[in-house]
């Protein structure tokens, strides 16, 4: 459980430190990540066309390491080197954030009901990230922005607030939440 505790930390850290990137420069962040995305495919992708040549005919034949192979090449290879396609298709990796932080929002509400469920003293914590988590996803597809730069600072606002909310209930709660009653 203590290992549980450090991962959300870390994970909200995480999360506050991409926020404010994002807040300082949103287009050089998202470019940053894709082109990293792109070299991290490429280099599986290599290592597959590789032992696709290093292995037995026969048994080259039946994984399909070549196909594999050259597909991670190329993607990663698109990501690299052109990682403002992706910056231009941004309302659509909107919507898919969205869904994303609506999905944990949902998560956090079952975590919050088992809580509450468990008698856990600070069971209200959770339900509060959880209501943030699920009224910033809801406000992110609905999408009531027109400027690309003000989507970019709504997206880091509530990725940074998010973030604050997960670390304090993960250190204010921190007994209750991975502690269970006695009688269980």
């Amino acid at each position: 459980m203590k290992k549980s505790f450090w991962t959300s930390i870390i994970i909200a850290l995480i999360e506050a430190v991409v926020g404010v990137l994002l807040l300082i420069d949103p287009t050089g962040l998202a470019i940053f990540i894709i082109r990293a995305f792109g070299i991290l495919m490429v280099i599986p992708g290599i290592f597959s066309i590789i032992r696709y040549f290093s292995e037995q005919a026969e048994v080259a034949a039946l994984g399909g390491g070549l196909f594999f192979g050259v597909l991670e090449c190329l993607f990663g290879g698109f990501c690299t080197l052109h990682p403002q396609w992706f910056v231009v298709t941004f309302p659509v990796l909107t919507v898919v954030y969205g869904v994303g932080v609506l999905m944990l929002g949902v998560y956090k509400l079952q975590w919050c009901v088992d809580m509450l469920r468990l008698k856990a003293k600070y069971w209200y914590l959770m339900g509060l990230s959880a209501l943030l988590s699920i009224v910033f996803g809801i406000a992110i597809l609905v999408d009531p922005f027109t400027a690309t730069e003000a989507l970019w600072m709504f997206i880091a606002i509530t990725v940074i607030i998010g973030a604050v909310a997960d670390i304090i209930v993960a250190i204010i709660g921190r007994k209750t939440l991975y502690q269970f009653p006695e009688d269980l």
